[in-house]
This record gives structure tokens, sequence and C-alpha cells, in this order.
């Protein structure tokens, strides 16, 4: 399936109406004769590496705290913060899916979601990359990993 992106900037459009109309008669031009559907959604990115590895520094501080392996944590809060129910013919399953598949949104807000539990839960301040404390944090946590 081909795409075509528009930027919209400002509230304005920022891709121009020439380029999108072009793009969208590349798409249908070359295809035989029907019905079309046009989908747009907005266009979203997977989880960066930096928010990645904020996750397995945070897991590796939470892990020295409650003995838990970083991999154990990681499964508890999938499960926690991640799980939904599915209907599997006549059955509802719970389904616990990795991180690998969120878009950077949806990794902050589970991010934000771990840090408030430690806090809260489990009395753990988990500093994040702007926080003046988060190079010391960094670096002794890194090495643990």
């Amino acid at each position: 399936m081909r795409s075509l992106t528009i930027i919209k900037k400002d509230g304005k459009l920022a891709t121009s109406e020439a380029d999108i109309l072009q793009g969208i008669w590349g798409m249908i031009a070359p295809r035989g004769n029907g019905e079309y559907r046009l989908l747009l959604e907005k266009n979203t990115k997977r989880r960066t590496v930096d928010q990645n590895r904020l996750l397995w520094l945070w897991l590796t501080c939470i892990g020295e705290e409650t003995g838990n392996t970083p991999q154990e944590l990681h499964d508890i809060y999938c499960a926690k913060f991640l799980a939904k129910t599915a209907q599997f013919r006549e059955e509802t399953v719970w389904v616990v899916p990795g991180t690998s598949g969120l878009n950077t949104a949806e990794f902050g807000a589970f991010l934000d979601r771990i840090q408030a539990h430690a806090q809260t839960e489990l009395g753990i301040t988990l500093p994040g990359p702007d926080d003046a404390t988060f190079s010391d944090f960094s670096t002794f946590y890194s090495r643990r990993i």
C-alpha cells in the first residue's frame, strides 16, 4: 500500500494542494476502475532508542530495590499498564503486549505510569533526562544493565 505524507503546520497545510492531488492521482491512476477509499491517519514514530534505554535504566533501579530482575519488572509493568481484553471465538482473553509496537506517545505514557507507580507505591524517585540528577543516575545504572 502506498502512502502520501501531508504536513500541517501552524494550522495550515505545508504541503501544497497540487502535491497532494498529484500524490493521490499517482496512487489511483495505475489501478483499475472501481470505488476507492482513502484513509487519513496521523503519522507516528515508533518508540525511540532513548526511551527504551530510559526504561531499562529505570527497571534496573527498581529491580535493585525490589529484588526483581529488569525483565520481570518489564513483564509486570506491561501486564499492569498495557494489558487489554480481546475476543477469541466465544472466550474473552487477556492480551499482554510488549513495548516494541508502541509509538513515541504511547511509550511516553507508559514511562510516565512507571515513574508515578515507582514514586507513589515504592517510594523510588526515577529521574527523567531533564532532571539535574539524571547524568549521575544514568552513569550509575548503565553499569548494571
